[in-house]
């Protein structure tokens, strides 16, 4: 690696973050293959068509680049369509809102995807996603819906058997700005 990278490293740092649990703590308890616990079961095991995944901001510093990874398998007999979109908090700054509409969903993918249309699976595909650029969706300082402690990552998925979707991975690397500290 050298110091190939210098230049960057002196701009930005990476950084994963970890999703929320729904437990109130955070956590990162995830080994593949197994059932998913606290946010990401709106990929692994909860029924319904997708929720939203909180995911953690670094103390300090911007999120500049952000992108997503997921592998799993669809479920049996069950086509499935795929999208992300941008959660939002409610008040308390905790909770994630569980409804949106169409338009949002649809304006969101279109903004991360460049699709107008969801992504299609069928019965038992393998969905490999690798570096899905999500940045467009996480609100930056300044933003109304700017949440210090966190972002919403919203999962729509649409006919499926939530028993048998099986989740390998799930990660988003970002890079985050560190300032001025450098001169």
């Amino acid at each position: 690696m050298g110091n190939s990278d210098n230049a960057l490293r002196r701009l930005s740092v990476p950084f994963r973050p970890n999703w929320y649990d729904n437990r109130t703590s955070i956590g990162n308890v995830f080994e593949p293959g197994s059932t998913t616990t606290g946010d990401l079961t709106c990929i692994g095991t909860l029924l319904g068509n997708g929720g939203q995944i909180r995911l953690t901001r670094p103390y300090y510093g911007d999120i500049i680049s952000a992108n997503l990874t997921l592998q799993a398998t669809t479920p049996v007999l069950s086509p499935t369509t795929l999208r992300f979109y941008k959660g939002d908090f409610n008040a308390d700054g905790f909770t994630a809102v569980t409804s949106y509409s169409e338009a949002r969903i649809a304006s969101d993918w279109l903004a991360i995807s460049g699709f107008n249309a969801a992504l299609d699976y069928g019965s038992q595909d393998n969905v490999f996603i690798d570096g899905m650029d999500i940045s467009y969706i996480i609100p930056t300082r300044g933003d109304s819906d700017y949440n210090a402690d966190g972002f919403i990552l919203g999962v729509d998925l649409v006919n499926r058997n939530p028993a048998d979707w099986y989740l390998y991975n799930f990660r988003v690397d970002c890079q985050v700005q560190l300032g001025a500290i450098y001169g």
